[in-house]
Parts: C-alpha cells; sequence; structure tokens
C-alpha cells in the first residue's frame, strides 16, 4: 500500500505557479479558479485554453513512475474521488521534485483506466487527521496509474519541463 503524503499549503502555491508558467511562457490563456466555490465543487482550478483544467501535485511521481488517481476521497462519508467526479477537460498532474508537468485528457483518462485491467496495479491509501485534536481520521483510496500505461495508452498531452522557468524566477 503506498502512502501518499500531499503538502496541501503549498499546493495552491504550485498551481498558481504551473498557471503562471503556461501564461508567460506558452502564452496560454489561463484563469484562475482556485478560489471559486462552483469550480472546486465542479472539480476543477483553472480555464485552460478555455477548458477546465484540474491540479494535482505529487513529489513522488518519479520514484514511483505512477499518478495517484483517486477513487474514494473520504472513507467515513463515502464520498467519491475527485478523479471520477470531477468535470475538468484536463488533468494537470505536477511532479513536484523534478519541476515537470504532466498535461492529460480527463475523460480519456477515466475511460482507459474503466477499460484497463486495473488489478495488477497497486492501491493507495491516505489517513487524514480531522483539525481540532480528535482522533478521528479519514481514508482516501484510489489506484496509482503506471506512467507507462499512460505512454502506451496515448493518454498524454505535452509534458512541460519548467524547472528553468522558476530558477529564473527565483534568481529575480
Amino acid at each position: 500500500m503506498y502512502q501518499y503524503h500531499p503538502n496541501y499549503k503549498s499546493s495552491t502555491d504550485n498551481s498558481r505557479l504551473v498557471m503562471r508558467y503556461f501564461r508567460e511562457v506558452k502564452r496560454y490563456a489561463i484563469v484562475d479558479h482556485t478560489d471559486d466555490r462552483q469550480a472546486q465543487r465542479d472539480g476543477w482550478d483553472f480555464m485552460l485554453q478555455g477548458s477546465p483544467t484540474e491540479f494535482k501535485e505529487c513529489n513522488r511521481i518519479h520514484q514511483t513512475k505512477n499518478l495517484v488517481f483517486e477513487l474514494v476521497s473520504n472513507s467515513r462519508k463515502a464520498t467519491p474521488g475527485c478523479m471520477l467526479t470531477s468535470k475538468a477537460t484536463f488533468l494537470c498532474y505536477y511532479d513536484t521534485k523534478q519541476h515537470i508537468v504532466h498535461l492529460l485528457n480527463l475523460p480519456k483518462l477515466k475511460g482507459a483506466i474503466e477499460c484497463a485491467s486495473q488489478a495488477k496495479w497497486d492501491a493507495y491509501k491516505v489517513t487524514t487527521p480531522v483539525p481540532g485534536g480528535t482522533d478521528v481520521a479519514y481514508a482516501t483510496f484510489g489506484l496509482l496509474v503506471p506512467l507507462r500505461f499512460l505512454d502506451e495508452s496515448h493518454l498524454w498531452h505535452p509534458t512541460y519541463h519548467i524547472a528553468d522557468f522558476i530558477r529564473n524566477i527565483r534568481e529575480h
């Protein structure tokens, strides 16, 4: 069982960093919706070239060679995972260690995962404590989707290497 450890504090910062890259370097039309409640309920964070886009990040993609695909968001409430409920057109997955942005068509990814033989894929589980010092927690479950599967299924859009962009920002 893979233990995924997200860094919630930096998620919005990283999302905005990636949006800035798309806006300044690629000259894509970007509209930030990270503070828009309706967009969040619909499972997306920003508009990329007019298409709703969900942002996810992980610091272990380069080690595991997998993307996390959330199936159950909150085990206590039986809440379906964001990857199943998102109305986004694109999934923007950011490898925070390698500074690589993977862009995927989310509806095609969902369909390919439903058709694939998932029995051989590893599962992941994250236990999240509830704020307030209680011992109550909930778990999030999902699948680890191998990058190899994404390559073989031709589900990638361009992959963006943004390390130089980040370095330039930090130097100035």
